[in-house]
């Protein structure tokens, strides 16, 4: 792991060890992280790799009612998809790959 990747992960862990205490104030918290992290992976420049999201989203494991880290990587890629889907005809292929793949 490269250092800035490695302050990134170490930054999420601190700000993540916090997020089920703020969910209380912010209830759509999770919704939000995703919306941040998602990009990071989207960047032609980046070389963050899907790993990432399962080391910087390990403070959630302790969090109370589930397991919050799942649901924070699935938020990621779902916003990544959204990103990456623009028109309402991609997204009908999209559901129809999902469909077919998901049998």
């Amino acid at each position: 792991m490269t250092s800035s990747l490695y302050a990134i992960c170490a930054g999420l862990h601190e700000f993540l060890s916090l997020a089920d205490d703020i969910v209380i104030d912010v209830p759509r918290i999770w919704q939000y992280i995703a919306e941040l992290i998602s990009p990071m992976l989207l960047d032609d420049d980046s070389e963050i790799p899907l790993d990432f999201l399962r080391r910087a989203c390990s403070p959630l494991l302790s969090c109370e009612g589930g397991d919050k880290a799942a649901l924070v990587i699935s938020m990621v890629l779902l916003d990544a998809v959204h990103s990456l889907v623009s028109t309402p005809q991609q997204h009908c292929l999209l559901w129809v790959i999902i469909y077919i793949f998901g049998k």
